[in-house]
């Protein structure tokens, strides 16, 4: 019983600091060239010009920038010493974009979290240039908000019919994996979503992966090692 007990104990620990709600200071910040640069034609910056339709209203598109963004995550808003860093994709549309005090929510508080986790696992890749990274968050964006959302066309421009094409593609490939009754979306456990609030007006929630701490990695470290020496005396013992 009593090693049970300490197994259940360091298993805790183990995973304590993933499941604590923390508030930080995110910084938000374009992963790649500066956001000041605004070159279409930029291919290393993470993001791209894109537009989209709201509600069917092809007559009003909506211009945004879109794509993957670098978050520098500190312990407070003193901004000293950065906790970690890390990457992420919008969440919202409407809402303004910049720094902030957030928390750390659960993922699955996303509606269709399942839908973003999948196209996540498949399309966020290291090697995504700035037309995967635009054409991952209007994928993203059409899983969270439906058949209100959707990209507006303008195939003229080369490099954006590439994102049309992306998008397409992706949409089509979630859809067609939901249709198979024998596949189970994942439940976007090596994500999170940083929720701002407790600022002066509201800021847009970022998706990103999770980062563990310096301290989470100790903890990690000192559960590992505790089941790894109850494991020995087992083995010992058998002996």
């Amino acid at each position: 019983m009593k090693k049970i007990i300490i197994s259940v104990l360091l298993i805790g620990i183990l995973f304590f600091g993933y499941t604590s709600t923390y508030a930080y200071y995110v910084d938000i910040e374009p992963d790649g060239d500066s956001f000041r640069d605004k070159n279409p034609n930029d291919e290393v910056a993470g993001f791209r010009a894109v537009r989209f339709t709201w509600d069917n209203d092809t007559n009003n598109p909506i211009g945004t920038w879109a794509g993957e963004f670098g978050l520098t995550v500190f312990e407070d808003d003193t901004q000293t010493v950065p906790e970690f860093t890390t990457t992420g994709f919008c969440v919202d549309i409407f809402t303004k974009f910049g720094n902030g005090l957030a928390d750390v929510v659960a993922f699955n508080s996303l509606p269709n979290s399942g839908q973003v986790a999948w196209l996540l696992d498949e399309y966020w890749l290291a090697s995504n240039n700035a037309i995967a990274n635009a054409s991952l968050q209007m994928v993203i964006w059409k899983a969270l908000y439906g058949d209100m959302f959707d990209i507006y066309r303008m195939s003229s421009i080369s490099w954006y019919k590439q994102i049309e094409d992306n998008y397409d593609a992706w949409t089509t490939a979630l859809d067609t994996f939901i249709a198979n009754p024998n596949n189970i979306l994942p439940d976007g456990s090596n994500y999170r979503v940083f929720h701002f609030e407790g600022n002066e007006t509201e800021l847009q929630d970022m998706v990103f992966r999770v980062v563990p701490e310096p301290a989470t990695m100790l903890l990690m470290g000192i559960g590992l090692l505790g089941l790894a020496g109850i494991g020995r005396k087992k083995i010992i013992a058998k002996r």
